[in-house]
C-alpha cells in the first residue's frame, strides 16, 4: 500500500560539479555530495485542501494559505486568538495563538498544523474547523454585548 521512500536524484549535469565550483568555493553539490529534500504526501494534501475549503465555508479568514500544511485562521484581536485557543482546548483540539509581536497587532491568528493523522479520521477536518467557527461567533457575539454595556 504506497511507497516507504524515495530516492530523489539530480543530475550532476544539471545541478552539481559540471555546471561550475562546487561546494563550499561555489554553489554546487560535489561529485561524492548527496541530495536531501522530500516529497509531500499526497494524503496530507488532501486534508490540507479539505481544512482549508471547510474554513472558507465557514467564511474564516485563511489569508493567502494554499498548499502548507500550516493553516492560520486570522481573528485579529490577541484577546480574541487567544480566547478561541482556550476554548478549543476544552473541546479538545490543540491550537496555537499567534499573537503580537510574532504577527501584526491587528491579524491575530491561531495556527493549526495539518498532519498524516488527520487524514485517518476524516471528522477531525469538520470537527476542528466548525469548533473554530462556532467559538469564534460566539466570542464575537460576547465581544460585542460587552461593548454595548
Amino acid at each position: 500500500k504506497g511507497a516507504i521512500g524515495c530516492i530523489i536524484y539530480s543530475d550532476p549535469e544539471d545541478d552539481g560539479y559540471y555546471q561550475g565550483d562546487v561546494y563550499p568555493k561555489g554553489p554546487f553539490r560535489p561529485a561524492l555530495g548527496a541530495q536531501r529534500g522530500s516529497v509531500l504526501d499526497l494524503p496530507v494534501r488532501r486534508a490540507i485542501r479539505l481544512h482549508l475549503t471547510l474554513a472558507q465555508q465557514q467564511k474564516l479568514n485563511t489569508g493567502s494559505s494554499h498548499d502548507s500544511p500550516v493553516i492560520p485562521i486570522i481573528v485579529g484581536e490577541p484577546y480574541k486568538a487567544v480566547k478561541l485557543s482556550r476554548s478549543l482546548l476544552n473541546r479538545g483540539i490543540t491550537v496555537q495563538p499567534m499573537v503580537y509581536p510574532s504577527v501584526p497587532y491587528n491579524a491575530a491568528r491561531l495556527r493549526f498544523f495539518v498532519t498524516c493523522l488527520h487524514t485517518e479520521a476524516p471528522n477531525s477536518a469538520d470537527r476542528c474547523v466548525y469548533s473554530s467557527g462556532t467559538e469564534s461567533a460566539s466570542l464575537d457575539e460576547l465581544m460585542r454585548e460587552q461593548e454595548v454595556r
